[in-house]
């Protein structure tokens, strides 16, 4: 037979858990059906883009496309003065 103590300990142990369990299973069932509204709205973006590449011909052909930019020089690297300390130290 459970005491009172004993259902205390269980429920402090054991609620906050299945709060959470309950919430986490609301979340899961909620995105299940965000995952088909977000897969039905791929496959009709694939299916648009399929439709449009075969009425026009696919896309630019390869001859026509303008050439790559020229890569742009690289920058000169400049180099730190280097003084002489012994020459320095004499003229002073």
């Amino acid at each position: 037979m459970s005491t009172t103590p004993d259902l205390i300990t269980a429920a402090v142990l054991f609620g906050p858990e299945t709060v959470i369990a309950g919430a986490i299973a609301w979340t899961w069932r909620g995105s299940r059906s965000d995952s088909a509204a977000v897969c039905q709205v791929l496959a009709d973006s694939a299916a648009e883009r399929a439709a449009t590449q075969a009425t026009d011909g696919g896309g630019t052909p390869p001859g026509d496309r303008e050439p790559a930019p020229e890569p742009a020089p690289a920058p000169v690297m400049r180099l730190a003065t280097v003084t002489d300390l012994t020459t320095r130290r004499r003229a002073a």
